[in-house]
């Protein structure tokens, strides 16, 4: 019996059509693609948008040019970094001053009953101020700012005072001094604040340490703290302990390219003090630190006497009878003149002779 031959085979004489469609589309793919990215080296970009150029003269001096920076690139760089120039600074320092005859209220004197005292007692001694020490090296805050970060450190104080100087800046002009980078109990309290060596510890030399003066929060403290003085009723803000160790491998908490001198970093932290007087209606004076003055170390210590002058409305410094005359003389021959209103002496007995002085 034969073999049915009821099979369909009319499709099969197109299949060999249809491979070799598919094999010149994907050849086709592949050559377009290959043409793509050749053509991309003569096609030149200008003002008018795109365009292709085959001229291979342009295309040569294109690979030159590339090649030449290349080469530039390669070339060995110094970077040099230069010190801040304060020498220009103009911040109206100074300017329509009156001699100030304080009576100087040490740290340790401060309380509300003695600041009333001497407060009554002042026009009988000639004076017309009170010089108040509200915070010494020691970081310790004389009076109850309420201020989270004295709080949390143990470091605010525990008397109530507004009262008593809004009585006495009825009559007379009113001086807060506070320590700013030498603040011992904040920069150990608080590691993250302080100056930093390269193992990242806080440098001290077991009587003093340092805040970081490019640290954000540092900066905040202090504004907070000039801001309540303001409110108290104070004219006139006395910074001391200005100044830095003379460390090596200092680190700071802002990066740079190189670690700044003392006198930079001195420096930028007085400019911004001053603008944040300026923003507070205060005057804004500064200590001299009398050992350096007198030992020529000053400029070690980051107190440009110079910028000192520029920035600050008053230069006082601590001294005694027997250092009186040099003292002065050597602050004058420091910042280049005289000036009555502006050099204020401090000492702790008898009055100097001096048109401004504090005493105390």
């Amino acid at each position: 019996m034969g073999r049915p031959k009821e099979f369909y085979r009319g499709k099969r004489r197109y299949r060999w059509i249809i491979t070799a469609l598919l094999f010149l589309a994907a050849v086709l793919v592949i050559l377009a693609a290959w043409l793509f990215y050749y053509m991309q080296q003569f096609v030149v970009y200008d003002k008018d948008g795109a365009h292709i150029r085959f001229d291979s003269s342009e295309t040569s001096a294109d690979t030159s040019s590339a090649s030449d920076a290349a080469a530039v690139g390669s070339v060995d760089t110094e970077i040099v970094v230069d010190a801040p120039d304060y020498s220009e600074v103009y911040t109206g320092a100074g300017e329509n001053l009156e001699n100030i005859r304080a009576l100087y209220v040490r740290a340790e004197g401060v309380s509300a009953a003695n600041l009333n005292y001497y407060a009554s007692s002042a026009a009988s001694g000639g004076a017309n101020a009170l010089l108040v020490q509200l915070k010494a090296e020691d970081g310790q805050l004389m009076w109850l700012s309420g201020l989270p970060l004295a709080v949390s450190y143990g470091l605010d104080g525990t008397e109530e005072l507004a009262s008593s100087f809004a009585s006495a800046g009825e009559s007379l002009w009113l001086a807060a001094e506070i320590s700013t980078l030498a603040d011992y109990g904040m920069a150990t309290r608080n590691l993250p604040l302080a100056l930093k060596n390269a193992s990242l510890a806080a440098i001290t030399d077991g009587a003093c340490a340092w805040l970081d003066p490019y640290n954000d929060e540092v900066r905040e403290y202090y504004s907070a703290l000039m801001t309540q003085l303001a409110d108290m009723g104070f004219d006139e803000i006395v910074v001391s302990g200005l100044y830095l160790p003379a460390a090596e491998g200092i680190v700071y908490s802002e990066e740079m390219t190189a670690t700044p001198e003392n006198s930079a970093a001195v420096s930028s932290f007085a400019l911004w003090l001053r603008s944040e007087a300026d923003e507070l209606g205060l005057r804004l004076s500064a200590r001299c630190e009398t050992e350096a003055l007198r030992g020529g170390t000053s400029a070690e210590l980051g107190q440009s006497l110079e910028l000192f002058w520029a920035v600050f409305d008053r230069i006082y410094i601590e001294t005694t009878p027997d250092y009186f005359a040099s003292d002065v003389q050597a602050l004058e021959a420091a910042l280049g003149g005289t000036d009555g209103a502006r050099i204020v002496p401090i000492e702790a007995t008898g009055t100097p002779s001096t048109e401004s002085w504090a005493v105390g």
